[in-house]
């Protein structure tokens, strides 16, 4: 929850493709996701898609954008889900165009159709030449996915159907840069009036390569399976009932957050979040709004819903924040739902705010009810000031709501005792959306809250939420604080000593800054939760997308993550493996047990060697992947002077890699590819003060699919170290090699050097750095 107007989608495609042109060093990337808004005079509507709504094309005017502008580039890739939708039974016309350009064709230039019932790629090949890739038939009103792969580099064209390669020709060598010339998405801009008509979804044009197996990284937010909702969702909260059937309620409504209609729903799916069905209201639109629906599942099969309520009907500008804590419930699998009930909320001291006579109740939940043995749990935030000023955390708790099927029976109370809730006087007026998790340890409870401090606070209960320690900054089991931004921190209980902390990473303090997600995995000693240093869980493409407000679902050992965009809803499925890692990483960290090795998997060369030959490194590596750098220095007395180079494989004109020491302890990765082009670089300094007197163990990482250069050093997760709000970077294309000079040259005061031909997690590097 925030409180200021989200950002709107781009709805005219003119713009957005305008906008993508003339700012790509900004953004190598167009996404035409999400949904196609319609548009006056296009005639675009919307239906249901691949994976989420998609743009209807009626086969007649339809233009989703044009403009008189030219685009070079070097390489491409366009990607897109389609459904055919011509008349079963009537032959379809010769050429139905999907993506075109309509301006000059000349060398570079290409377009995509539906021809005689078979996608096909032309692609003008210089002089009269032109390749053609053809599909097999295909059926009609059925889903497929297309990408097509240009490179002038390497001279290839290629074209995958759903993920697998059905053709690849050979671009004349004498062709250096692609066109994208007056681009047209379904139609042809001609007297015949020729136009697609069918189903386009998930449409993205990216300038640069990116092979079919980007989709096979799970961490993509765009592989995450889309959960219904109006317009505006949020908390897409999940049960699972006992025939295997997930219920997930959200926070919905037809405007922006905070607007009138805002309302509760359900939706219900029977394939693991695969596909779901239609909105069920739990509380209907109307002029009061019900939002921040948070879901809890009985023994006996019950769903109930809590939420916030504007029953009085007060209007404070916004009004989803303050009301009473209501309820409703389902005893048919959320199908539909019982009557209003309420919670009694008791006045505290931040209760100070009256309307017209009468106190007016600020508050909202962010966490699903907790259980622990036969009792409930349910965390929320108070607040003492309009609006989302001087927050405080409470809970509900109920004794016996699992086992008693007449609301009226069900008994509460309000934690902790007395007038104050979980808080740090120190901490500023914004200490908000409280969660919380049982301890195996007797009687005890963890809680964790969002801040503007650059981290979030936890504090610990021994009395069963009664009372409450003062909260401290969250920290690694390292003793390093956890950094993060005004946003929703999760935190969850996956077994028997064993959780998971969901966090962003940095040290904003603001809204933003919520991409990539990051994991870190927590083990119980003696009533506390150790966590382990991050490691990435989702991301998206475009960095200021915002993903928050995250459900765990755990089922026969697997792990899937539901969250939110605002607009967007998915669950995604999480990597078992790498959870497991984490885990047993940290417990050797914690117990001593197990003497660690190096890790071997993507190791292509292990050198002490002043010299050495390096391994060449295929584009897949550099635009898929990703590599590692691991080496041990012994930085001497002094520190190093000027700007050295600790590692270096440049050639005579500057392409290649170097790690830079600079006199301040920092230290730098620097890759130049073909040319010094912005898309050709990878640059990033990493904090100072690291390279001390003294020997040091460092993990450089560059992970090509989310584009971020990632460091640890001495067993310590790089970032930013409370300075700056970063520790990590960004970049916006992966150069073109890697090879520079075909040597790799060392400083005498390297003692070894590793090369991964893949970016190692952070409990690897760790792992690694623990080697003696």
């Amino acid at each position: 929850m925030y409180n200021k107007s989200m950002m709107m989608k781009v709805t005219n495609f003119l713009i957005c493709f305008l906008l993508f042109v003339y700012s790509v060093t900004a953004s190598e990337t167009v996404v035409l996701t999400e949904s196609f808004e319609k548009q006056p005079n296009q005639w675009i509507t919307l239906e249901n898609g691949f994976n989420g709504k998609a743009g209807c094309f009626n086969g007649e005017t339809s233009l989703a954008f044009n403009g008189n502008f030219k685009v070079t580039r070097f390489e491409m890739a366009l990607a897109f889900n389609v459904k055919n939708l011509q008349d079963s039974g009537i032959d379809p016309p010769d050429w139905l165009p999907v993506f075109r350009v309509s301006g000059q064709w000349v060398p570079g230039s290409f377009q995509a159709a539906l021809i005689k019932g078979k996608f096909a790629l032309h692609f003008h090949n210089s002089g009269s030449k032109r390749i053609r890739i053809e599909s097999p038939p295909l059926e009609n009103e059925h889903w497929y996915k297309i990408q097509i792969i240009l490179d002038t580099i390497s001279h290839k064209a290629s074209m995958f159907l759903d993920d697998k390669e059905i053709g690849s020709m050979e671009i004349d060598p004498e062709i250096h840069y692609l066109n994208i010339n007056s681009p047209i998405l379904g139609a042809i801009n001609n007297p015949k009036g020729i136009a697609f008509k069918g189903l386009m979804d998930e449409f993205k044009l990216t300038l640069m390569v990116i092979s079919p197996r980007e989709s096979d990284d799970p961490r993509n937010i765009n592989k995450g399976n889309r959960i219904p909702c109006e317009l505006y969702c949020d908390q897409p909260y999940i049960v699972v009932l006992e025939n295997g059937t997930w219920v997930c309620t959200m926070t919905t409504g037809q405007g922006h957050e905070g607007d009138k209609g805002q309302h509760v729903v359900a939706t219900r799916s029977t394939d693991q979040g695969k596909t779901w069905g239609n909105l069920i209201d739990i509380e209907p639109v109307g002029d009061i709004s019900a939002s921040w629906v948070v879901p809890l599942l009985t023994p006996f099969g019950r769903i109930y819903g809590f939420y916030t309520y504007n029953g009085e009907g007060v209007k404070l500008g916004r009004d989803d924040t303050h009301g009473w804590y209501a309820y409703r419930y389902s005893d048919d699998g959320g199908l539909t739902w019982s009557k209003q009930y309420r919670i009694p909320m008791r006045r505290t001291a931040c209760d100070t705010l009256e309307v017209n006579g009468k106190v007016v109740q600020m508050f909202w939940g962010i966490c699903k009810p907790r259980i622990e043995g036969n009792e409930v749990y349910i965390p929320f935030t108070k607040l003492g000031k309009y609006f989302l000023e001087e927050g405080e955390g409470w809970i509900m708790h109920s004794n016996n709501i699992l086992t008693e099927k007449e609301p009226e029976k069900v008994h509460w109370e309000m934690l902790p005792e007395g007038d104050h809730g979980i808080r740090h006087p120190e901490y500023g007026s914004v200490q908000e959306e409280h969660n919380l998790v049982p301890l195996d340890q007797k009687d005890s409870f963890m809680c964790v809250y969002r801040t503007t401090m650059g981290f979030p606070a936890c504090s610990y209960s021994r009395d069963r939420c009664k009372s409450w320690n003062s909260p401290e900054a969250m920290i690694y089991a390292t003793g390093r604080t956890i950094r993060h931004p005004r946003a929703c921190p999760m935190v969850w209980k996956t077994g028997v000593g064993k959780y998971l902390f969901w966090c962003h990473n940095n040290g904003g303090k603001s809204f933003e800054n919520r991409n990539p997600v990051w994991l870190c995995a927590g083990l119980e000693r003696d009533g506390k939760i150790y966590w382990s240093q991050p490691e990435i869980a989702i991301y998206s493409d475009e960095p200021g997308l915002r993903m928050s407000y995250p459900d765990l679902i755990m089922k026969d050992g697997s792990y899937w993550i539901s969250e939110t965009q605002k607009e967007v809803a998915r669950i995604h499925k999480i990597d078992n493996s790498m959870l497991e890692g984490v885990w047993k990483r940290l417990a050797d960290e914690l117990d001593s047990k197990n003497a660690p090795a190096v890790i071997k998997d993507g190791l292509l060369l292990e050198t002490s060697n002043r010299k050495s030959a390096f391994p060449e490194i295929s584009r897949d590596v550099l635009k898929q992947k990703g590599f590692s750098f691991d080496f041990v220095v012994d930085v001497p007395q002094g520190g190093f002077k000027n700007e050295t180079a600790l590692i270096d494989n440049r050639d005579v004109n500057g392409k290649g890699f170097a790690v830079l020491a600079k006199e301040n302890g920092a230290y730098s990765l620097e890759v130049t590819g073909d040319s010094k082009e912005p898309h050709d670089l990878i640059r990033w300094t990493f904090d100072t003060a690291l390279l001390t007197p003294g020997k040091h163990r460092v993990t450089i990482i560059v992970e090509a699919a989310p584009q971020l250069i990632l460091s640890v050093v001495d067993g310590q997760y790089v970032d930013g170290n409370g300075k700056r709000e970063f520790g990590w970077g960004r970049y916006f294309n992966a150069p073109n090699r890697l090879d520079g000079n075909g040597t790799i040259s060392l400083i005498p005061e390297i003692n070894v050097f590793r090369f991964y031909d893949r970016p190692l997690k952070t409990f690897e590097a760790t792992t690694n750095q623990s080697v003696r």
